[in-house]
Parts: C-alpha cells; sequence; structure tokens
C-alpha cells in the first residue's frame, strides 16, 4: 500500500502535464492565428502550456488545503522585499564562478561592441524584468505548488518523503524547460494537426541524449532551491529572487559576450553556450555543501 502511494503520487505530476500539454496543443494554433504569425507557433505553444500550468497551481492552491507546511507571508513588505533583494544577489553570486570560468577558458568572449554602457543598461534592465516574471511563475508552480503537493502526499513516510520530494520536484521543474522543439515554420499553423505535432516533437526532445547536460544541471538547480524552500520556509520571495538572480546573470552573460565554437572546452558549456557539466558541477558541489550543513545542523551535540 506505501508503494502504491508513492507511485501514484510520482505519476500524477506526469498526468497533469501531460493533460495541460494536450489543451495547449489544442488552443495554440487558435491562439497563433490571432497574432497574425508574428510568433512561431512552438512559442505560442509553450506560453499557453506555462499559462495553463500556473493556473493549475493557482487552482489548486486556493480551493485544496494541501500544503503541508504553508508559506509564511510577513505583514511587513519589507521583509519580503529583502528576501528577495537576498535571494537576487545570492543567485548571482552562485553563478558568479561558472560564469567567469566561461570566460576565463575563452568558451565564451567579452563582446566589444556590446559594452557600451547605454546597452549594458538596456539589457540589465530587461534581464531584471524578465528573471522576476520568470522567476514568480517557475517558483509559484514548483517550490510553492507541486513541493508542497508532495510533501503532504509522502508526509506519512517519513524516512524517505524528503528526498523523494526534493528528487521528484526537480526532475518536474528540469523537464518543464525541455518541452520546446526546434523552431519549424508551418505553412498552415493554425491547424490542430500542427498543434498536436508541435507537442509530439516537445516530448520527443525530452529525449534527446546531447541535452543531458543541460538537463542535469536544470535538475540540480531543482534540487538547490527545493533544499533552500524546505530549510527556510519563509514563503517564495528567497527562492523567486535566487531564480531571478540566476536568469538574469545568464540573460547578461549571453548579451555580453559570444560563444566561441573553437575553443577546445566547449563541450562544458552545453547546447545554449552556457548550461552545461561546468554549471552542473558547480552546482552539485553546492547542493553538496546544503546537505552536509543541515546534517551538521540537526546533528545532536554531545
Amino acid at each position: 500500500m506505501q508503494y502504491y502511494r508513492i507511485i501514484t503520487t510520482l505519476v500524477k505530476p506526469i498526468i497533469i502535464m501531460l493533460g495541460i500539454g494536450t489543451v495547449a496543443a489544442f488552443l495554440s494554433p487558435v491562439l497563433w492565428s490571432l497574432t497574425d504569425g508574428n510568433y512561431a507557433l512552438e512559442k505560442v505553444f509553450q506560453k499557453t502550456a506555462l499559462l495553463l500550468l500556473l493556473l493549475s497551481a493557482i487552482f489548486a492552491r486556493t480551493k485544496s488545503s494541501f500544503t503541508s507546511t504553508p508559506d509564511r507571508i510577513s505583514p511587513d513588505i519589507r521583509v519580503d522585499l529583502k528576501r528577495l533583494i537576498i535571494g537576487w544577489l545570492t543567485g548571482i553570486v552562485i553563478l558568479l564562478i561558472p560564469l567567469y570560468l566561461l570566460i576565463l577558458l575563452k568558451i565564451r568572449i567579452l563582446d566589444s561592441d556590446a559594452l557600451s554602457l547605454t546597452n549594458i543598461t538596456h539589457r540589465a534592465t530587461s534581464a531584471f524584468g524578465v528573471g522576476l516574471i520568470i522567476g514568480c511563475i517557475e517558483e509559484y508552480i514548483f517550490r510553492g505548488w507541486l513541493l508542497e503537493w508532495l510533501l503532504a502526499r509522502l508526509d506519512k513516510i517519513q524516512s524517505i518523503a524528503r528526498s523523494l520530494t526534493i528528487i521528484a520536484s526537480a526532475f518536474y521543474f528540469a523537464i518543464l524547460h525541455f518541452l520546446k522543439p526546434q523552431i519549424t515554420p508551418y505553412p498552415h499553423s493554425n491547424t490542430l494537426t500542427a498543434g498536436l505535432d508541435v507537442l509530439l516533437r516537445s516530448l520527443e526532445h525530452l529525449f534527446q541524449h546531447h541535452d543531458f547536460d543541460t538537463l542535469l544541471a536544470l535538475f540540480l538547480a531543482g534540487v538547490f532551491l527545493a533544499l533552500i524552500k524546505i530549510r527556510y520556509n519563509k514563503g517564495l520571495m528567497l527562492v523567486i529572487g535566487i531564480h531571478a538572480g540566476w536568469v538574469f546573470s545568464i540573460k547578461m552573460t549571453r548579451a555580453l559576450t559570444d560563444l566561441n565554437p573553437s575553443s577546445q572546452w566547449r563541450f562544458l558549456a552545453g547546447q545554449d553556450g552556457i548550461t552545461g557539466y561546468l554549471s552542473a558541477s558547480w552546482l552539485g558541489l553546492i547542493v553538496i555543501g546544503v546537505i552536509l550543513l543541515d546534517h551538521s545542523i540537526k546533528k545532536p551535540h554531545h
């Protein structure tokens, strides 16, 4: 009975995500036609699926009492703002070393044409806003909804509940970023067939072995965020800030540097030129450090 509960709990999110993806496949061709073809059908599908997932998370949190450790919302907005800023700075600091190594190893080269004050200011403003939006949406879904739901469902299996919850939530967080097929122009993108084809190619993209390094890095990022959310259960502002800081750092690196495909270390940077084995290794060390620190704090002193 215990194993049945574990299996059904871990499988349900997959079913939900597939259901949302199917609905998005039906809706995206219609929504695409409203854009006059100014956006690729794949982009419309991704945004539609993410919006539906967010709405599902909001509905689940407001209509049920599944949370095992409800978010603590501070009555003082300054406290939440402080957590957000601390998280944002923490996210930037965490990625400083792997991003610096990308430049040191000449995997990425500074773009002198992009280093003007006007361009940097514009890019930084955009990266900050986009990072905050992405952080709010994805953290609400994965650490605000999914993580808490898994904890509540597995709370009777105390010995493995936390580990399973962290691993499962991180896995779903990682694979969400792979539900994006290569953009292909469709002559009739407003047809249902086109929408379903995008969904099928998105699922096929999950099994592309050449993206394993990026998948690993995203998984470890999800593990770290879950550990922080559970360890410092003070709402979502801290993890939103960390996530936003990561997005900011990555976007600024892409804006101010160019990928050097001839570098002998190119394989460390992943398909996107940043998120690969180098960042995964660094995040892995940080995750181990957090686990060891957490264990030492909880270990009784004699």
